[in-house]
């Protein structure tokens, strides 16, 4: 039997997808080399170039999983096919001929589709791909289905696309082709245009694929730099970082467990003690015949009241004074207290208390007499008040957590909004931050 050879390409492709088959990012960088990039912009092209490759290649993970195809147009060429950091080395690029933009990106569409179609074949998973368009000028072929495909593309997230403008580019074109706003370069600053492109692209490498990732604003990083921008940008993280803990304690706050927490403690203690309320009963009715005599007692000592009391110097005025500190029978009566009473003095005060003592000598304990049952029915009652106190506690303690639980669901919806934004301006303000220090 004769067996066939694969296609040429896929036996490499296969082998090198077999050493590395971590997923992969490609981009294709679409440059514009066409002759009025000629001295200083394709000069510092090749450095923005160089600076690329050297920054994936210093990123452990961008190393194994960025791959990069470089085609350039004046005319349309694959100077670079994809490939990893490590296996890109792409020859300098000389400017000439006219600015076929349109064909160019129909290539870069069709390589990117054969790229991904090894990557399937291979069962190697892969990032959105980025495509990203660098010129001084203005398209010299038709560029109309080129700009669809574009839109078709983006639309189905098939690629992300990018385009760059130096000085002299024709933006109005620019913006049809792209769905996003066209960036202007000033000033042939290609190297920092590269740096931020390679730790976008180092971002996304570490990241899962089809994760959302934060890169940095390249508007403002790469485009708008001052001398005090890295300043500018740590102040604005910091600021981001206060604003994101003020509101992470308000979060708290609303969307907290604490008040359901405390909520559902408390009602766990009265359900206890609901539970324990007959055993309650009993140990207050064990303790009422325990004190039997003390009750005993200080029932006798009631019947004696002080208004009928003839003590020496103690006159209407003392005993209203009495009455009115709650001091009204012989029961009543503690030294301490009384001495505290205005008006009374030490010489009343004993006398009170020897009237007292005298009483309690007559008083004879009876064993056999059993609790009264006023008293007894006090307490019943007491009791029968709480467990209804706390059955009313428990009914609308369920209700309460309820509510509870819907209120904190809805400060949650309500305050997620702002949450999503500090947070994505926190991360977005501390990538760029790190991207200039």
């Amino acid at each position: 039997m004769i067996q066939e050879s694969p296609p040429q390409g896929i036996g490499f492709a296969a082998a090198e997808f077999a050493l590395n088959p971590e997923p992969r990012c490609p981009c294709v960088l679409l440059l514009d080399t066409s002759s009025s990039m000629h001295g200083a912009p394709i000069r510092q092209l090749n450095l923005g170039i160089q600076t690329f490759r050297e920054e994936l290649i210093a990123d452990a993970m961008a190393i194994k999983r960025v791959e990069v195809a470089i085609i350039s147009f004046g005319p349309v060429e694959v100077v670079s096919d994809f490939a990893t950091a490590d296996n890109f080395f792409p020859p300098p690029l000389v400017s000439s001929g006219q600015t076929p933009m349109g064909a160019a990106i129909e290539r870069a569409l069709g390589l990117l589709e054969t790229r991904k179609v090894a990557y399937k074949s291979n069962g190697i998973s892969y990032y959105r791909p980025w495509i990203f368009l660098v010129t001084d000028g203005s398209p010299t072929d038709a560029w109309w289905r080129a700009a669809e495909h574009v839109k078709t593309g983006e639309q189905a997230k098939k690629f992300m696309f990018f385009s760059v403008g130096v000085e002299g580019a024709d933006f109005s074109i620019l913006r049809k082709i792209s769905v996003r706003d066209p960036l202007k370069l000033k000033e042939l600053r290609f190297s920092d245009l590269f740096k931020w492109l390679s730790g976008s692209l180092g971002a996304i490498s570490r990241s899962n694929p089809g994760e959302a990732v934060i890169m940095s604003n390249i508007l403002e990083v790469v485009l708008r730099r001052t001398t005090d921008f890295p300043e500018a940008l740590q102040a604005k993280y910091y600021r981001a970082v206060h604003e994101f803990n003020s509101f992470q304690k308000e979060w708290i706050f609303f969307t907290g467990d604490s008040v359901f927490l405390k909520k559902r403690s408390e009602l766990a203690r009265l359900k206890s003690e609901y539970e324990g309320l007959p055993e309650h009963e009993k140990r207050k009715i064990l303790q009422l015949k325990n004190e039997r005599k003390e009750n005993q007692r200080t029932q006798f000592l009631s019947q004696f009241r002080i208004e009928n009391v003839k003590i020496a110097g103690m006159g209407n005025g003392h005993k209203a004074t009495l009455q009115s500190y709650g001091i009204e029978t012989a029961a009543d009566i503690d030294g301490l207290q009384v001495l505290e009473i205005p008006g009374i003095g030490s010489m009343l005060a004993t006398q009170l208390l020897e009237w007292r003592d005298e009483i309690a000598a007559r008083f004879i304990f009876d064993p056999d007499k059993e609790i009264d049952p006023i008293i007894i029915a006090k307490l019943k009652n007491r009791i029968i008040i709480r467990r209804r106190q706390i059955e009313t506690a428990l009914t609308h303690g369920e209700t309460a957590l309820h509510h509870l639980v819907e209120k904190t669901k809805t400060n949650a919806i309500a305050k997620m909004p702002q949450a999503k934004k500090l947070a994505k301006n926190l991360a977005q303000a501390k990538v760029d931050w790190e991207f200039v220090r």
